[in-house]
């Protein structure tokens, strides 16, 4: 039986309301952006592994690296699109309402704490050291070696990140709908484990079904009993032993 939602977002939105909050929560939001940035470096670091693994080693010049980059740049836009949509979810899930909208602030922070974060470092004097140890490894650094894979990869990046955010806050916030439809299931919970014991108690004392399907009353298997019995004595009645 399918039970209807009990609670709609606009009930969410309205009762945040009633207790003076607004739509976004600040706090659900900067926990959900530490949650996308957290996924985002397990899922990155995971990729990288199975990329070497599967190419016998790391490419050994800018030219591999551009061939790296060219075929990973969709594989950059599904890291984050999962990543995002766990950290968007958090959210969601945490606010109780407006997870669309919490969902996409995650996605419009993440961003904007990653460019703040490249350019203090760029402002510090920080990039240069980076950027040197990174050619070391052979990787590119310039944009005219990465023109062409750091175009694919950032719109990846960016669309991957936006859809990832708005349905990991929408799926968040509709935890709550599903909760209390669970809640008023009557074939869920421990009421209804209740009602299976009690039947199958039932079905136990009640005995074993007759070859038509029909289940058989205690009565009238007392007074067939009964009837067996009497012919048992009339029985040894006619013949002694």
């Amino acid at each position: 039986m399918r039970i209807k939602a009990v609670e709609s977002p606009s009930d969410r939105r309205a009762l945040a309301g009633d207790a003076g909050w607004g739509t976004v929560s600040p706090l659900s939001v900067a926990a959900g952006v530490l949650v996308a940035y957290a996924a985002t470096a397990l899922l990155a670091l995971a990729a990288w592994a199975v990329a070497v693994g599967t190419s016998a080693g790391a490419p050994a010049s800018a030219q591999g690296w551009r061939r790296l980059g060219e075929g990973g740049g969709i594989g950059a836009g599904v890291v984050l699109l999962v990543a995002f949509a766990f950290g968007a979810y958090a959210a969601g899930r945490m606010a109780r309402r407006g997870g669309v909208r919490n969902g996409l602030l995650v996605a419009v922070t993440g961003i904007v704490l990653a460019v703040g974060m490249g350019a203090a470092a760029g402002g510090l004097g920080a990039w240069g050291p980076i950027s040197r140890e990174i050619h070391r490894l052979g990787a590119p650094t310039t944009w005219s070696e990465w023109r062409s894979p750091a175009f694919v990869a950032g719109i990846a990046a960016l669309v991957g990140i936006i859809l990832g955010s708005l349905a990991g806050g929408r799926m968040g916030e509709q935890w709550h709908s599903k909760l209390a439809r669970r809640a008023l299931d009557p074939t869920i919970g421990p009421e209804a484990e209740q009602r299976a014991r009690a039947a199958r108690l039932r079905t136990d004392v009640t005995g074993p079904a007759t070859t038509a399907g029909v289940r058989e009353e205690p009565e009238t298997i007392g007074v067939r009993q009964d009837e067996i019995r009497q012919d048992e004595i009339r029985q040894e009645a006619e013949h002694p032993a």
